[in-house]
């Protein structure tokens, strides 16, 4: 279904990455002759506009004026984000390699600038039924219920739990009785990469996680993450490590431009 809306491997767009410009066309992010070089020192604010993953880009990002996520474009496709009057996300849209759009998420905000509910609707099924998912919130935790409108389908819950930091430590599913578990670790003080720019503030990041596990019935998987950071304190580069293995198993080098 949505790729984002768990906020599970997505989440860990903790995706990072620095375009391509510069002398003999590499970018150097540190060499402030270099065209992609983002400048400042600690304090700047980043966005994250390219994720690599060995070699390979996975994901870029686009921003509006406001600094404001626009699109997430994939492989397979874009993400398109919306907002409301106060600045705050109003709708996403799936959109497949021919522009198509496949499926659609709308938010409800309550007085608290948080959303309460969020209705998706499957425009690639022409006996879509949508789905009304509703937030509740509680200290350090949010519980995200969706509810199909087709009698007898299973309900999911999503429990997000953060530290006091407030980094999300564990997302907890549960569909059809079915448990399954991501869980972050370690955060390192610096500034997440898409920690600026992120459509869905009211659950993300502000640090680096340099541990993640995924835990369920069929699927198990433990990560380290070890980075290498700019100069304004941003990860540049990631290496991951699975399953306490000592060979690499993945590389992300993360690109991203000042925020206006």
């Amino acid at each position: 279904m949505r790729k984002h809306l768990y906020y599970f491997m997505g989440v860990m767009l903790w995706a990072f990455s620095f375009s391509s410009c510069s002398k003999k066309d590499k970018c150097d992010p540190e060499d402030r002759d270099s065209p992609c070089y983002a400048g400042g020192g600690a304090g700047v604010k980043l966005l994250l506009t390219e994720d690599k993953v060995n070699g390979e880009v996975l994901a870029k990002f686009e921003y509006d004026s406001q600094n404001r996520r626009t699109r997430y474009i994939l492989g397979s496709g874009t993400i398109e984000y919306s907002y409301n009057g106060k600045g705050f996300l109003s709708a996403t849209v799936y959109k497949d390699l021919t522009g198509k759009i496949t499926h659609r998420e709308d938010y409800t905000y309550g007085s608290d600038d948080k959303p309460v509910s969020m209705v998706i609707n499957d425009l690639n099924d022409k006996d879509n039924i949508p789905i009304d998912v509703q937030y509740t919130y509680s200290r350090n935790k949010i519980i995200e219920t969706s509810i199909p409108r087709r009698a007898g389908a299973a309900i999911t819950t999503n429990t997000y739990l953060f530290n006091e930091q407030g980094n999300l430590t564990d997302v907890i599913t549960v569909t059809g009785g079915v448990e399954s578990t991501n869980s972050w670790a370690e955060f390192d003080d610096k500034p997440s990469a898409a920690v600026h720019g992120d459509p869905y503030y009211w659950k993300n990041s502000k640090n680096n996680a340099q541990r993640f596990r995924v835990t369920s019935s069929v699927f198990n998987l433990e990560q380290k993450w070890v980075y290498t950071y700019n100069a304004e304190g941003y990860p540049i580069k990631a290496l991951i490590y699975n399953n306490g293995a000592e060979d690499v198993a993945e590389e992300h080098v993360f690109s991203y431009k000042p925020a206006k």
